[in-house]
Formats: C-alpha cells, structure tokens, sequence
C-alpha cells in the first residue's frame, strides 16, 4: 500500500484555520482470481471466419443484412461469397436462424460460446480435426471455470479534502470539512471476496471502475 498527501494551510482570523488537502493511496498486488477459460476467437481463426459469414449473409440477403428473407451465411456461389467450414462443421448448416442474428449483431463471441460450451459441436468438430481447445483452455469445464489466483490486483483513492477548525474560545470549538474523493479497483470490489474475472483478458484497463464502497462525496460537521 502506498499513500501520499500534500496539505495547504492557512491561518483565518485569531482563532480558526483553513485546510486544504490532497490525499492519495495505490494498493498494488492485492489478490485476484481470473477465469483462463474466456472464449478465443483471434488466434484460432474464428473471427475472421465469422466476418465472412456476416459478407456472405449481406450477400444472400441482396445487400441488406436487415432484410430477413434467408438465414444461410454460407457459400451458395453467389459472386463474393466464401467458405466458412469452422462454422458449417460445428453447427451441421448454413441456414440457423439464431447464428444469423448473431451475424447481424456483430455478437462473435456469442457465437463461439454457443460453440464451445455445445458437447455436439465440439465433437463434430473434433471430429473433423479440429483441436479440443479451439475455443477455450481447458475445454473439459467449458461450461464452469478454469481459474487461477494472483496478484494482479490493484486499487486506486484520491480525494480533495477541505477541512475548517475553529479551536475552543469563548466556550466553543466548531469542525467542518467536506471531501470529494474516488476509490478505483480493477479487481475485487469488495474486500470480502478476490473473485472478478475481467470483461477479457486481452485488456484488463475495461474493469478500472469504482469499487462498491466508493463515496464520492462527504461532508463531517461537529462541535463542542
């Protein structure tokens, strides 16, 4: 854990201050659970295949995808239209309706997950020759998790404190302050748990989102 802070005061009158600070704290290494078992749809080729289906889909349908008057993303010969064996093999057709809209949305890695966690379609697939860990790590808990813990975890505060004392006179002593701050976590967002498994692996920045116990904004008044 690491903290810092700068501090500006100033003297207001005989008997009251004014103070104004930054505060600053960086938690590094904190615990982490990940989830290896995301869905691979670059390096297996199953991306680049599922834009050929979305072209031959935009073809089938005369050049609007929105025009649902077929289903078939495969290669019927029309001029421009391609090959998409990951998909024909897997699925056993060209003409789904739920994988066309899939392609309509742009929704890949929808589609390589309906994919991976389908005991028949990777048969036929691996069937075909196709590696068991096309789509996933450990293939034989597609359908649960394959995890791992680490230190990969990281927290984030930084708040903007003013704080206003008037020591005891006259009987009277006043405190008032108000801060305005942020907590960031790119992990666990409670500190009860180190389950959070990133939106994707491949860039864990998307999950740097306040952590459930962020208060933004606060303000403390006593006196005696």
């Amino acid at each position: 854990m690491q903290s810092w802070n700068v501090s500006y005061q100033r003297e207001l009158g005989r008997n009251m201050v004014l103070d104004v600070r930054y505060n600053g704290i960086h938690g590094t290494d904190l615990w982490r659970q990940l989830n290896l078992n995301e869905v691979n749809v670059f390096e297996n080729g199953f991306l680049n295949e599922f834009k050929i289906a979305q072209n031959n889909l935009t073809i089938a349908r005369g050049g609007n995808i929105t025009n649902q008057t077929t289903n078939n993303f495969g290669n019927q010969g029309l001029p421009g239209q391609q090959n998409v064996p990951i998909l024909q093999t897997a699925i056993g057709t060209t003409n789904d309706s739920t994988t066309a809209t899939q392609l309509m949305l742009g929704q890949a890695g929808s589609t390589a997950n309906g994919i991976a966690t389908n005991a028949a379609r990777m048969t036929a697939l691996t069937g075909a020759g196709y590696p068991v860990n096309m789509f996933v790590v450990n293939p034989d808990v597609a359908n649960g998790g394959s995890f791992v813990l680490n230190n990969s975890g990281a927290s984030y505060y930084d708040a903007l404190q003013i704080e206003v004392r008037r020591r005891l006179t006259n009987g009277l002593q006043i405190a008032g302050s108000y801060q305005f701050g942020k907590s960031l976590t790119n992990g666990a967002v409670a500190s009860s748990s180190d389950f959070n498994t990133p939106t994707t692996l491949r860039n864990r920045g998307l999950d740097h989102v306040p952590s459930s116990f962020d208060i933004r904004n606060a303000v403390k008044f006593n006196w005696i």
